[in-house]
Order: structure tokens, then sequence, then C-alpha cells
């Protein structure tokens, strides 16, 4: 009786868990892979904190009855694509994934602490010398105007079985830098849905009763250049979200997409007595409970995109704050209209109207197109893993 060889590969990405959009990312291409897994596999991912990244997969890691065949190994790394057992893994793997998420962009482009295009160009370099496929999953793509950052990506492209993006503006980009075929598809976190559990509950019940205004932004924002007078900007923002709280008999919840909280604790002092932060300590929440809890809220306000489709995802209204590309792009996929660019947000008149608005909306409707696109995606990794 012929025996199956168990099949190895590498999913490699923005996967240190600090960012929950990109550990939803992860833990949505896990799922897929683990429920059309065909035969056993073995799954590797490189992650500068391997023990919160454990705790973060354990329930996709725990299956008693091993239906899914699925075993995933976990390995430190300098970074989380390269680290001292990187060569010797890529040369085990039959096939490697990278992504998905905003990893193309040419900001610190040679700090290979940061870069991921730089870290993902090394592993295309040793695919090749390899001879190992390659796929690169459900990218983002923008401010890639060097002409080294474009050389990369046309090697990194041109080196690839499958190139897929999660929206118009990266195929755009992609297709100037390389003739290859690029596919359109939608971020895998689309795939989502939420999770109630009992941790999750005892935070929703801790909140104050009432109407809630879930406010999550994004410390980058107020320290760009490209932003006039950042932090007047931002007390001036946020005395408009008080006012409107205030008068309409809301409370402010703050949060923010990582670990970390101590941003969403400085938002919430500066918001005033109607304000605390939506978590007590750190954010080790996984993706799902995080829709679960947006979905007991009034509406959003964000800017970080994985927040926006978190809040979509849980059926709430939402404004979204355009700091980067990829929230005005995600804005278009969806249909969404209500938004402010970083520079109205010192606009009284316009931060109104957008709160007004938003208040008084329905929950943007589900784009069936949008979760198609998703699992478009997804049925091209298992095809790319198992063929």
């Amino acid at each position: 009786m012929k025996r199956n060889r168990m099949k190895h590969i590498a999913l490699l990405g923005s996967f240190s868990g600090r960012n929950k959009g990109d550990l939803a990312v992860l833990r949505t291409e896990l799922m897929q892979l683990k429920t059309r897994a065909r035969e056993q596999l073995t799954v590797y991912i490189f992650t500068k904190d391997t023990r919160r990244l454990r705790e973060y997969l354990s329930d996709i890691i725990a299956d008693e009855a091993n239906r899914s065949k699925l075993n995933i190994k976990i390995f430190r790394g300098l970074t989380s694509y390269i680290g001292p057992k990187t060569l010797p893994i890529l040369a085990k793997c039959n096939k490697v994934i990278i992504g998905g998420g905003g990893l193309f962009f040419d900001n610190r482009l040679f700090d290979i602490s940061f870069s991921h295009l730089l870290n993902i160009f090394i592993i295309a370099l040793l695919l090749k010398w390899l001879g190992k496929d390659l796929m690169i999953y459900a990218v983002g793509c923008s401010h890639l105007n060097s002409r080294a950052a474009r050389w990369m990506t046309r090697f990194v492209v041109n080196n690839a079985k499958i190139v897929s993006v999660r929206d118009r503006l990266s195929k755009m980009i992609f297709s100037e830098c390389s003739d290859r075929e690029i596919v359109l598809g939608s971020d895998p976190a689309f795939l989502l849905g939420p999770k109630k559990t009992a941790r999750a509950e005892k935070i929703a019940e801790s909140w104050p009763k009432g109407g809630k205004i879930l406010l999550s932004l994004l410390e980058l924002i107020f320290i760009r250049k490209d932003v006039p007078e950042p932090q007047n900007a931002l007390k001036q923002f946020l005395v408009q979200v008080h006012e409107f709280a205030e008068r309409n008999g809301y409370f402010v919840l703050t949060y923010t997409n990582y670990t970390s909280q101590k941003f969403a604790s400085k938002i919430a002092k500066l918001c005033g007595k109607s304000a605390r932060t939506m978590l007590e300590g750190e954010n080790h929440l996984l993706p799902e409970e995080i829709v679960y809890l947006f979905s007991k809220v009034d509406f959003v306000i964000t800017a970080q995109l994985h927040v926006g489709i978190s809040s979509y995802l849980a059926g709430v209204p939402f404004v979204s704050l355009i700091y980067d590309d990829k929230v005005e792009e995600f804005n278009k996929r969806i249909g969404s209209q209500n938004y402010l660019s970083l520079t109205e947000m010192s606009d009284s008149v316009k931060v109104a109207k957008a709160l007004s608005v938003v208040a008084g909306s329905r929950p943007i409707p589900r784009n069936a197109a949008v979760q198609t696109d998703s699992e478009k995606l997804a049925e091209m990794l298992n095809k790319f893993v198992w063929d």
C-alpha cells in the first residue's frame, strides 16, 4: 500500500502577532488550509515572538482528532522571515507562500528589521537558488517610488508562480513592474466572522451602559510630516468627538489594533471623563473576538484598515480616516462614502457632518463580491499547495 508523503510549506509574512490585522490574515490562511487539507501538511512560520503566536494560534493548532492533518511549527527569527533555521526549512519545503497584508513599500528599504520588501527579496533569491515554488498571496502594494524598490519587486513577481493582490491599486503598481499576470482578490480577513467567548463577554459587560462610540486612531498619522500641526489636529478632532458624544449621550471607548494600548489610553485621557479604553491592559484578543466586541458598539471611528474591516464584518456603521492608500482602496471596495482625509480632521464642519452621518446611518450592506474574491484567493492558495 502506497503511503502519502507529508507536504511541507512555509507561510511567511508580517506575523509577529502584535498587529491584530496581520494576525487576522494569518489565522484566515491557516483556517483555509486546515479545512481543505487533503493529507498531512506541515506549515512553518517565523516570528519574533514564538510564545505569543502559539497562544494566538492555539485553537487552530489543537486538533485532538487530527481531522485536519495540519501540523504548525513556529520558529523564532531575527525578522518575521529570516532566522537561523530559514535556509534548512526552505530547503525542506515543497512550496512557499508569502502574504497577505501590505508588504510592498519602500520606506526604510534597506533596514532589514523594518522592510518587508527587503526580506521578501532575500527569500525570493534563496528560493530561486533552491528551485522552490513561490506564491505571493493577497498582498498590498503602495509607496513604491524608488528604483531599487521597483527592481526588487520586479524580481520577486517574476520569480513567483502565482501573484495575487487585495486591491486595484496594488495590481496597477505590480503591473507597472512586471508583465506577469496579477490576480485581483480581496483581503483574507473578509472571511472571518465574530466569535463569542467568555473572555469577550466579560469585556463587553464591563463597559458603561448606553450608547457607545468606538474610537480607534493610529499614532503614526499624528507624527507624519504631511499633516499640518498634527498634535493640534488631533486635539481639535478629539474635542469634536467629545462634544458630539456629550450632546448625544454616547460614551467613547478608545482602542488600537495592536497589543499595546498605550496610545488608546492617551486618547481616552484627551477625550475627558466620557471616555475610557475598550480594554484594560494589553490586547491579546483573537481577531474574531474583536469583531464580536465591535458588534456591541453603535458606531466606529477608525484610521486602521483592519479595524474598518472588523467594523464591516461586525455590521456596525463606521467613518474612516484616510491616512494611507490602502484605507482609501478598502472604502472603495466596499462602497463606503463616509470618510475624512487627514487634512479634513481640523475642519469642524466636515467632522461634524461625518459624525452626524455615521450616527444616523445603517451598516454598510455586505457585498457578496468582496467575500467571493477572498474565497477565490483562498481556493488558489489551496490549489497551489496541493497541485
